[in-house]
């Protein structure tokens, strides 16, 4: 059986996006706009199971590695609040 190849995850600078490369520098994932730098976090090897540890949606983050050899997706789940009730409840 062959081992799974290894990639490298990446902290932005305000910790609100993970970088994942196949290249160990990051030289492949985009500039953040606001100036901060991508971080080395971990090295792992490129399965699910393992990218569960970083990523919310990790089947995504594999697909667009294999394709694109890079991924850039946030770092925890988007929580959205409940709305406002509008009235009062009896």
């Amino acid at each position: 059986m062959k081992a799974a190849p290894f990639l490298t995850v990446f902290a932005c600078g305000d910790g609100q996006l993970r970088g994942f490369s196949l290249q160990a520098d990051g030289s492949n994932l985009p500039p953040r706009p606001d100036g901060s730098h991508w971080v080395s976090v971990a090295a792992i090897p490129m399965t699910i199971s393992e990218l569960e540890k970083y990523a919310v949606d990790p089947a995504c983050v594999l697909v667009n590695l294999r394709e694109r050899g890079f991924d850039v997706a946030a770092a925890t789940a988007k929580i959205l609040p409940f709305p406002a009730p509008h009235r009062s409840s009896a």
